[in-house]
């Protein structure tokens, strides 16, 4: 659980803040297969403050459509629970941590975010993701009404926005005809330069931006969350974070056929590295897990570690010492020289 403070995480006075850093860590740790990650702001502790989200699209007529098991019923819990803070969510589900329960929803919230009358074209939500997910610039909406004369859209999707923050749901029109909603692709963006920073609405932004991203980490595909401020350090504009971008494709005990390109992007992301495309190309010809950033877990023993398989409870250190191996040993696990 990450409690945020506005003054030191958003930094509204600074050119820089940890946002960038807070997603990266966060990211991280999903992508670990091992945690879920809450974050709550202390507007959520205040019952006054109300309650920001870009969960707002929960359509009624939607789940009367899509969803055959009491979608009435359905709607209305869904409907109300997107009014309850991050605090109230996070209470909740550590009354009932069923995750095929909030995978349920995290389901619901996604398809019932469709934009069906009139759709937008497949092309033109290519372009919106690509834009959300790429571009350091805000850029204008790239979302147009599909000719439905052409017939029905290949791609459908639905948008939520807050100033600073956008969330976008997307779905194969054939897994729409299948019912097979968890097909769906979300990416979450928040827009965290340093003048948007410094508007006075980027508070709610921001915590709309959480809001969303506790309840939607349930969705069987991981979201794809970015920011302006994390793309600056990734193409070399800013000074890097201290972890690196990780997949957001669940992990996987014994990686699937269709997760090679999880191999692909360890290569990349470790690029600065030696010998990494070895351990990368290594892993995928013996079907291994994909290994992630050691800085984001907390490790029983404070190490200069590389790369952990937390499943798997194993950890690579470039070079520990005499007084590190003993450490380790003392606290239960095995050091191996390789």
């Amino acid at each position: 659980m990450f409690c945020d403070g506005l003054r030191y995480h958003v930094c509204p006075d600074k050119d820089e803040s940890r946002l960038a850093d807070d997603i990266g860590k966060r990211r991280a740790l999903l992508e670990s297969g091992q945690f879920r990650v809450w974050s709550i702001t202390w507007k959520d502790l205040d019952e006054g403050a109300g309650v920001t989200t870009l969960l707002t699209r929960v359509q009624r007529e939607l789940y009367l459509q899509f969803f055959d098991k009491d979608p009435q019923a359905q709607w209305m819990r869904d409907d109300e629970r997107k009014s309850r803070s991050s605090f109230k969510l996070l209470w909740e589900y550590l009354e009932h941590p069923d995750a095929a329960v909030w995978a349920a929803m995290a389901k619901r919230f996604a398809a019932s975010m469709l934009q069906v009358n009139p759709p937008w074209s497949a092309e033109s939500v290519h372009a919106e993701r690509e834009a959300l997910r790429t571009s350091v610039k805000r850029e204008p909406s790239r979302l147009i009404e599909a000719n439905r004369a052409e017939g029905a859209p290949k791609r459908w999707a639905g948008l939520d926005a807050r100033g600073n923050a956008v969330l976008l749901s997307e779905l194969p029109l054939t897994a729409v005809q299948k019912g097979k909603f968890e097909e769906g692709e979300l990416t979450l963006r928040l827009y965290d330069d340093a003048a948007s920073r410094r508007e006075a609405a980027f508070e709610e932004s921001w915590r709309a931006f959480l809001h969303a991203w506790n309840v939607l980490q349930f969705h069987a595909r991981l979201p794809e969350v970015v920011s302006t401020e994390l793309l600056r350090q990734e193409s070399g504009e800013a000074p890097s974070p201290s972890v690196r971008r990780p997949s957001t494709m669940p992990p996987a005990a014994g990686a699937p056929a269709d997760d090679l390109d999880a191999y692909a992007r360890l290569a990349r992301d470790f690029s600065d590295a030696a010998d990494m495309l070895a351990l990368a190309e290594a892993l995928r010809a013996g079907q291994l897990p994909v290994p992630v950033d050691a800085g984001s877990l907390d490790l029983p023993v404070e190490l200069e570690a590389l790369l952990a398989w937390p499943a798997q409870r194993l950890v690579l250190v470039q070079a520990a010492t005499a007084t590190d191996l003993a450490s380790w040993a003392a606290a239960g696990r095995r050091p191996a020289r390789c």
